[in-house]
């Protein structure tokens, strides 16, 4: 609404450009031409959870993933969304997004004011930004609206948005090695004297419906969980026996194992000096009979059962 005021006169032949500035105003909503104009979209960086702890430093291979961008435009104009940066990242490298369709991308515009309209855009190398064990997700680019316009009818109300959202859905089928897990367990062997001990051997028996082989070592730590010893000799050993899975990956047998390792008399020390034993277990997925890891299938019923003991034989003093 113009209010009265001196009439001007523009001659035949010319033009009069007139700029209209806004300082702390209050609306509703706004209608008419907005111009060709481009605004920044900030930095934004997702973290990624799922790569963070077990899977930090495995190599995975998923198997049917979806990694998708989806816009819920708000304001009634014609918008093109460029991202300069949209990759996925870890320490030290990074994987662009390829997009389909590519960037830049015309997002859907709402028919009435106060509606929203959707625009939902693939990533065409899901598989492989999803493979390389993200840690994070980063974009940042711009919006231009009315490109190459010069009048159109706008509206936007003083609530309008342009959400940006990133959907990943991920099904826990496919493969992994290098998974590492840890454990810590209290151990109190109350008043029995490890002098008195003839011999000794600790036992494990598993019972495992994950589709994992685990390497296994167990550390002997004091009351600050500090290490003393290790108990076997090599770096990791070949202790819990992965599942067996069918052609779909989906369980058919858990894996069943038991061993039985002797402990020399300085290692029965060390154990009777300890009050935590740390179990770091490093996991791969199950492999068929030629050594090839299979696509497996992980489901949140999955148990994996593992029991330790000491068996040892004691000298017996009768009176």
């Amino acid at each position: 609404v113009i209010k009265p005021h001196v009439t001007t006169f523009i001659p035949p032949g010319t033009k009069a450009t007139i700029q209209l500035d806004f300082d702390d105003m209050e609306f509703g909503y706004l209608k008419g031409y907005l111009g060709d104009q481009v605004a920044p979209i900030p930095p934004q960086v997702f973290d990624i959870s799922l790569f963070e702890s077990s899977l930090k430093d495995a190599s995975v291979a998923f198997v049917q993933p979806s990694l998708s961008l989806d816009f819920g435009n708000e304001y009634g104009t014609n918008c093109e969304v460029t991202f300069t940066r949209l990759e996925a990242t870890k320490p030290g490298s990074s994987l662009p997004f390829q997009l389909n369709p590519t960037s830049p991308v015309n997002l859907n515009k709402p028919a009435t004011m106060g509606s929203s309209a959707a625009t939902h855009v693939d990533v065409a190398n899901e598989h492989a930004v999803l493979n390389f064990g993200p840690e994070h997700f980063e974009y940042e680019g711009s919006i231009r609206i009315n490109k190459g316009l010069s009048d159109a009818v706008n509206f936007l109300t003083d609530t309008s948005k342009l959400n940006i959202k990133l959907t990943t859905e991920i099904p826990i089928y496919g493969r992994v090695s290098g998974i590492v897990k840890r454990d810590t367990m209290e151990i109190d062997f109350g008043d029995i004297d490890d002098a008195k001990i003839n011999s000794s051997s600790l036992t494990i028996s598993a019972s495992n419906e994950m589709p994992l082989d685990a390497y296994v070592q167990i550390y002997l730590a004091d009351s600050t969980h500090q290490i003393l010893d290790s108990l076997f000799a090599t770096n990791e050993t070949y202790i819990v026996k992965a599942s067996s899975v069918d052609g779909s990956g989906d369980l058919v047998s858990p894996g069943v194992s038991a061993v039985k390792f002797g402990l020399d008399p300085e290692r029965v020390d060390k154990l009777f000096e300890s009050k935590y034993l740390i179990l770091k277990a490093k996991m791969n997925t199950a492999k068929d009979a030629n050594g090839t890891a299979l696509n497996v299938k992980f489901r949140a019923e999955y148990r994996l059962k593992l029991h330790i003991g000491l068996l040892a034989q004691f000298k017996v003093t009768l009176k």
